[in-house]
């Protein structure tokens, strides 16, 4: 049942009706129970998994509210940590190790859940808010029906639970279905319209053996800037609309990101609800930018490499999360020493715009391959490195 399809829209439209024809208290259990069928659509395996899981985290969550125990919330928050870990890493490592090992390794993959990344990080969340106390009560539908939500749930956005929370209250109203109708609408274009019809170009970064040409790799990251934004900008939209379908509002993801004249707007606009998520729950606990320069620099290069290796499980992405998290800092530098000094304007607006472009397009050579031997295999390519 993928999100940009018409079995989707099908399932989308019957919950919908039946959501709001249900009584107002029997909404969260409604749509908790929407989301395990929509789970059990892909696998009865990793739905019994996942109802462990999010079984687990409401009844940690609702004890912290009663107890503030910080051993259990330490307890449960690496416990997710570790799930998260090992779902992503645990192929990649039998992997490496094979290579090295006498005779080959024969262990079954683990498939990794659909949304899974996702849904570790509104456990988090969920847990955090308990045990600080910025929730005062939580039943297991109210908690289960935040987890279970499932038009966020394969593609985010990363929701938060108090504004979840107050929209099951919402009554009926027509601008949730004219907005949500337009995001729809707006979500397919960019998906199919856009993104669908660039992939097969920008498929070569997976087959880099065939590209040659530094000319071609440009044009292939240039496309593959497009296609990225307009993929994951799409399926945003997406669910955005499908959410206010039944009057929930989730939260924006992207906002141009592409027009921002330096990094740190980029990352404010791009992948919004992850930013602010690492930036609330990783970013300030270091210290944020209330620190020493150096201090500085190391939380920023430590939380991009959080997002980097969040995204996937193979090096490439850790290296693609230093990359900008090296980038930030030289903003940062900029910023502080130089850039204070030089006047805004139109031209250095679209200087920063079209660097920052240039940036992040060169930075996509880290995402858009299947290894990081094929990433710097482009890079040999592009810098005429290669024989």
């Amino acid at each position: 049942m993928p999100i940009n399809s018409s079995i989707f829209i099908g399932y989308l439209l019957i919950c919908v009706g039946f959501y709001w024809l249900v009584p107002k208290t029997w909404r969260p259990l409604f749509l908790m129970a929407c989301g395990i069928i929509y789970y059990a659509y892909y696998s009865l395996i990793n739905l019994a998994i996942l109802l462990f899981i999010t079984m687990i985290t409401v009844a940690i969550s609702r004890f912290l509210l009663r107890s503030k125990q910080k051993p259990i919330f330490i307890i449960g928050i690496c416990s997710i940590i570790f799930l998260l870990v090992l779902y992503k890493y645990f192929n990649a490592s039998v992997q490496i190790f094979s290579e090295y090992a006498s005779s080959p390794i024969n262990i079954p993959e683990i498939i990794l859940p659909l949304g899974f990344s996702y849904l570790t990080f509104e456990c988090i969340h969920l847990l955090i808010l308990s045990y600080r106390r910025e929730i005062t009560n939580l039943s297991w539908a109210d908690g289960l029906s935040f987890l279970w939500f499932f038009p966020a749930r394969s593609a985010g956005p990363i929701k938060r639970f108090p504004v979840f929370f107050e929209s099951l209250t919402n009554s009926i109203n027509a601008k949730y279905f004219v907005y949500g109708v337009l995001f729809l609408v707006i979500g397919f274009f960019q998906k199919i319209v856009i993104a669908d019809s660039i992939a097969s170009n920008t498929a070569a970064l997976n087959n880099v053996e065939s590209i040659v040409s530094s000319v071609d790799i440009a044009i292939l990251l240039c496309l593959y800037s497009i296609r990225i934004y307009a993929d994951f900008s799409g399926l945003s939209h997406i669910a955005i609309g499908s959410s206010l379908l039944f009057g929930i509002t989730v939260p924006k993801n992207f906002s141009y990101p592409y027009f921002r004249s330096n990094l740190a707007e980029f990352w404010r606009c791009w992948h919004m609800s992850l930013s602010s998520f690492v930036r609330d729950y990783i970013y300030f606990p270091l210290g944020g930018s209330r620190v020493s320069l150096f201090r500085l620099s190391l939380n920023l290069i430590v939380v991009m490499f959080v997002v980097g290796i969040w995204h996937g499980s193979s090096l490439n992405f850790a290296v693609w999360g230093l990359y900008h998290g090296f980038g930030l800092v030289l903003h940062r530098l900029w910023a502080t020493k130089i850039g204070h000094n030089i006047p805004n304007g139109k031209i250095r607006y679209v200087i920063g715009m079209v660097v920052t472009f240039i940036f992040v397009t060169f930075g996509w050579v880290f995402f858009a391959t299947s290894s990081l031997g094929d990433s710097l295999y482009l890079l040999s390519v592009l810098f005429g490195i290669h024989a």
